[in-house]
Parts: C-alpha cells; structure tokens; sequence
C-alpha cells in the first residue's frame, strides 16, 4: 500500500475514532479539560502510526495540529477526542454526543458547510456508507452534485435525508505525484 494511500486512511481513521464532524454554526464552545479525556487519542494515534508504518508521532503531531488543547496546570498540549474544526474556528466538546448533536441538522447546512476541493465526506446511515476523498471535487464541481453522487455511492436516493444519517469531513495531504482520474483503458 503507498504511503498516500496509508495517510489518507491513517487521517481518516483518525478522524473517525476523534469524532471529528462538520459543524452547522461557525461559533466558539469550551469543554472541561481533563488530562484523562485527552489521553484516550494517544492508543489509537499510536496504533494507526505502527498499523500503517508512520513515522512514530507524525499523527501525533497531525492530531495536536488539528485539535490540539493546552494544558496550563501540566504544561503540556493534547489532542482532544471530541473536536470539531472548520477554517479558522475550532469547537471542544466534552463527549462525542455533543459533537454529533452540534453537527450539521440538514442537508442545507451540510451544503454550506462543506468546502469544494478541500472537504473529503464519509456518509453514514445505518449500515450504509460511502466516501469521496477531497480529489474527487475535480469531477464533481459543485456541493450539490457532490453529495448526490455521495448518497447514490452509499445507495440511498438522491433526496434521501434521515436524522440518524452522519456526515465526517476530513482533508488529506498528497505526497508524489498529482491526482489524475481514473480511465479504463
């Protein structure tokens, strides 16, 4: 497996197991910091890093980039489990329900949100699920064509909406060569 390929699921992953969604309010939210909380990322960075043979503490660092909380009393900073980012504005919350509750609440606030050329999306409604990685905005241009395509891939009709259905953003880094589409040849 490339590395590119290992990263794009090493972050996702990540994303995944920190609960990391789009938010629908841009705003600011403050959890209470506890030393414990932070620690639950360190096993699951630590393994997806030796999983896919990641330099030691490259997600690591990736994690405390993205949702990273400083920690006076020990002088330390920490990846928070249950963070939501989006462009300048970050959001910590004290438990996964408060992140899931906070994220988007329709598919207008979904279309807002999500950023063309940037966002990757992984759909989930009960046992169906489909993801685009960011690279995929160069097909489908626009957020509405994007999800539709997104939900036909997890088999659901075009105006399917259901409040059990979650939407996780994530981004990737590319490392080699540019994306260039699939052609059967």
């Amino acid at each position: 497996m490339s590395l590119l390929i290992k990263l794009i699921f090493g972050i996702a992953a990540g994303a995944i197991l920190g609960g990391i969604m789009s938010p629908a309010n841009a705003g600011t939210r403050k959890s209470a910091f506890s030393a414990e909380i932070a620690a639950l990322c360190r096993p699951p960075i630590a393994k997806m890093e030796s999983q896919y043979q990641f330099p030691r503490m490259l997600l690591s660092a990736i994690s405390l980039a993205e949702s990273g909380r400083w920690h006076a009393g020990r002088r330390e900073s920490f990846a928070w489990p249950w963070t939501i980012t989006s462009a300048s504005d970050t959001w910590y919350f004290d438990s996964k329900v408060e992140a899931v509750a906070f994220s988007v609440t329709d598919e207008e606030d979904l279309l807002r949100t999500l950023r063309p050329g940037i966002d990757g999306l992984i759909l989930s409604d009960g046992k169906r699920r489909a993801t685009f990685l960011p690279q995929v905005w160069e097909q489908l241009k626009t957020p509405e064509v994007f999800v539709r395509q997104l939900k036909r891939k997890a088999g659901l009709a075009d105006d399917f909406w259901s409040d059990q259905m979650t939407f996780l953003r994530y981004t990737t880094f590319s490392f080699g060569r540019p994306f260039a589409p699939f052609s059967a040849k």
